[in-house]
């Protein structure tokens, strides 16, 4: 999918499901995007250029896909994200800064992965968090005051872990 070189002067949302990417590196997302979809893929890394300049984007689904690796600036530029979604992508590690710019996130869903651990400061930057969702993983050990940070959390998932 290449959206280069066209008259498109507003998109609100972007869906390429079931496509069987494993890259989006030709993708150009509009800057005033507000939604990307792209479920059911295989998408192997997540690239920090893949969102780069995405500043409006408030909902991003990347679920069902086999993520074995986030570059740790691939979310930098999402500043009013609030809805991420990596369900069931193979994910087993998260760095330590990886969701530093996401400040308004509201869900965070990383469920049916396979994080082992988490690090102390991981979600330090979500004060409007209100959903954690990390519910079927292989976490063995969490922490002391890995979650002290989130004060508007409503919802904790840690079952089958």
């Amino acid at each position: 999918v290449d959206l280069t070189m066209n008259k498109i002067k507003y998109i609100t949302n972007y869906s390429s499901s079931r496509f069987k990417l494993r890259e989006i590196n030709s993708i150009t997302f509009p800057e005033n995007c507000r939604e990307i979809i792209i479920n059911n893929n295989q998408l192997f890394k997540i690239k920090d250029f893949y969102f780069k300049g995405l500043k409006n984007l408030e909902n991003l689904s990347l679920k069902f896909n086999k993520i074995s690796f986030i570059e740790p600036r691939s979310f930098d530029d999402l500043i009013s994200l609030q809805y991420l979604s990596i369900d069931d992508s193979g994910i087993f590690k998260i760095s330590i800064n990886l969701f530093n710019s996401l400040t308004y996130l509201i869900s965070l869903r990383l469920n049916l992965n396979l994080i082992k651990d988490l690090k102390t400061g991981t979600f330090d930057s979500f004060e409007k968090l209100t959903d954690l969702i990390l519910s079927e993983n292989m976490i063995y050990y969490l922490p002391p005051k890995i979650f002290s940070k989130l004060s508007s959390l409503k919802t904790l998932l840690l079952n089958k872990n």
